[in-house]
């Protein structure tokens, strides 16, 4: 008797108009959620990989001039601080394998952009870094009179990406280790 009356609710039950709208409208929620974070994240990871490629290239330019101005034996640095020149003395590391007598290089700040220079007197300037962005007062280079042979370096870049700027600022004090 029981058997024959469960069996004809069981067969004729269906899900009802308003329990197919909640169960979409909570799958819609779900997917909405998941699809949002998804892009959330994506949006992330590539403000990131801009992030750290703006660090590392500046990070490279600034290991760069760091062993140049470790290795120079005479510094000059302007006083507006966006011209940094470096002589090597070619009896403490060896003729250089360009020029065999004048060893030299510079760097220079260029509206955004600093520029290298292998031999000043004859060289050609080419751009190691682009976006270079100091604030007002700031020097790219600056030795303090009371320190010689310690250069600072202030080095500021940006650049904008699709959704947003990314930013590297990066300080740091040499000594040049053949310098007088």
């Amino acid at each position: 008797m029981f058997a024959g009356i469960g069996a004809e609710k069981a067969g004729n039950r269906g899900f009802t108009l308003a329990e197919v709208i909640v169960t979409s409208v909570i799958l819609m929620l779900v997917i909405g959620v998941a699809v949002s974070t998804y892009v959330i994240l994506v949006q992330y990871v590539k403000d990131m990989a801009g992030q750290a490629f703006v660090q590392a290239k500046a990070r490279t330019v600034i290991d760069r001039m760091t062993r140049d101005i470790r290795e120079a034996a005479n510094i000059t640095c302007s006083g507006s601080g966006d011209t940094l020149t470096l002589t090597y003395d070619v009896e403490t590391l060896g003729p250089s394998p360009l020029y065999a007598t004048d060893w030299t290089s510079r760097y220079r700040l260029s509206g955004s952009r600093i520029l290298f220079t292998q031999k000043t007197s004859v060289g050609t300037e080419v751009a190691i870094i682009d976006n270079v962005s100091l604030d007002t007062g700031d020097k790219l280079f600056y030795e303090d009179p009371s320190a010689p042979n310690f250069i600072e370096i202030t080095l500021k870049i940006s650049k904008a990406g699709a959704s947003s700027t990314q930013y590297a600022d990066i300080i740091t004090t040499v000594k040049a280790r053949n310098a007088d």
